[in-house]
């Protein structure tokens, strides 16, 4: 994952890494919620792709508990 430029100073940001749990079709999951701080506003941020990875493991998550193939399990055969 690319860490982002500060918009204010065009340094990188922190990488932040906190435990969240949220709730994903009434059920709660534990997971990382990734962030980048910027030191000269004080403000956090994320991207699309910290984002993608956030989403991917709460329904990564889901799926194992309910039995669903993830995405690499699935074979389309045409």
């Amino acid at each position: 994952m690319k860490i982002p430029n500060s918009p204010i100073t065009g340094k990188p940001m922190q990488v932040i890494y906190e435990p969240d749990t949220v709730t994903f079709r009434g059920e709660k999951f534990n997971c990382t919620y990734i962030s980048f701080y910027d030191e000269a506003s004080g403000e956090s941020y994320t991207t699309t792709e910290s984002d993608g990875i956030w989403l991917n493991e709460v329904i990564n998550q889901y799926c194992a508990n309910h039995g669903i193939p993830d995405t690499e399990e699935i074979f389309d055969p045409i």
